[in-house]
């Protein structure tokens, strides 16, 4: 027993040393000082941050392990499938360029290296400015004076407000739809050219060719070409005929984008012309229509009016053209 007591008595008194320590120890430490209030909510929200996307992947995770054994082969299908619709997106998707400016013209998020616009880009037109917008698949759009459109991701566009054209391309197997997001609604092209003038007492609609849909939120309108929709500031709507050579599209073709015609054939050229000016092509015979296809054009036609470019084309070809208001035939 006195073994044992002996043996005890030194680690008794080591803690009992350890413990007469700590208060000496205590009174040399300082209070740490708080951390700014900056980095206390910089902290927060990365760990706000963290925590969501936590709760995201958790939630991803455990329906699958509902499913115990078939995940597997499930996931094997959802990447099939999403796959299969990755490239169909992918393929859908264009970029956008800034073609061409006239007047006073403010940007923002432009690539100055090839003048790609990027997602959240920025291009406003002021009383003497036009921009021209070109789409890698070949279509285009156009802001009128007074104008400012955002580009978005996904083909879609917001028009914060003036006046906006957008054309399609006469390259069917190009063409690649797009959504115009105004505060009035959403408008999704069918394959077309129009306009949308969108102000905060309303929105006015034309359309030159093809179809459009304007989502109102509310319901679905449905505009073809030839027609105009009109709204007023209690938000009703009033449709009209608008012809395709009217005059209110004169604008459009002061900011239309270049047309390359060194190397083009006549056919080309002709459909591109009477697209612009919304004229009717007419060919006398399918023999002249295919004889236009084999004439290679050489030159340039860029500021030229719509008879100048055509007297210029036509005095190198052995074909002859008649221009009426509304046609252009072609003849021998």
């Amino acid at each position: 027993m006195t073994n044992q007591q002996s043996k005890v008595r030194p680690a008794q008194e080591q803690k009992s040393s350890q413990g007469d320590a700590l208060p000496e120890l205590l009174r040399h430490v300082q209070a740490r000082e708080n951390a700014p209030e900056q980095t206390k909510q910089r902290i927060k929200h990365q760990l706000k941050v963290h925590w969501c996307e936590k709760n995201k992947q958790r939630n991803k995770v455990k329906p699958w392990l509902m499913f115990g054994s078939m995940a597997t082969a499930m996931s094997l299908v959802i990447g099939i499938v999403f796959t299969q619709f990755t490239m169909t997106t992918n393929v859908m998707l264009t970029t956008v360029y800034l073609e061409n400016i006239q007047g006073l013209v403010k940007t923002s998020g432009l690539n100055i290296n090839n003048q790609e616009l990027v997602a959240g880009a920025m291009v406003e037109t002021f009383a003497d400015g036009y921009a021209t917008l070109t789409l890698q698949t070949g279509g285009n759009l156009r802001l009128n004076h007074n104008s400012q459109l955002i580009i978005n991701e996904n083909n879609e566009f917001t028009l914060s407000y003036g006046t906006v054209y957008f054309d399609s391309g006469f390259e069917q197997s190009k063409k690649v739809p797009i959504t115009l997001h105004t505060i009035h609604g959403n408008i999704q092209d069918i394959g077309t050219q129009f306009e949308v003038s969108s102000h905060r007492d309303g929105i006015q609609i034309s359309v030159r060719e093809g179809q459009i849909n304007l989502d109102s939120g509310e319901s679905i309108k449905s505009l073809y070409a030839g027609y105009q929709l009109v709204s007023d500031k209690a938000g009703l709507f009033q449709q009209y005929e608008i012809l395709p050579t009217s005059s209110n599209w004169q604008w459009v073709n002061n900011a239309a984008p270049k047309f390359m015609l060194e190397g083009r054939d006549l056919y080309q050229f002709l459909i591109w012309i009477t697209r612009e000016h919304g004229i009717t092509l007419v060919f006398r015979n399918d023999h002249i229509e295919k004889l236009s296809k084999v004439v290679t054009l050489h030159g340039d036609i860029n500021n030229l009016t719509l008879e100048q470019a055509l007297s210029t084309v036509f005095s190198t070809t052995e074909l002859k053209y008649m221009l009426t208001q509304d046609k252009l035939e072609v003849y021998r």
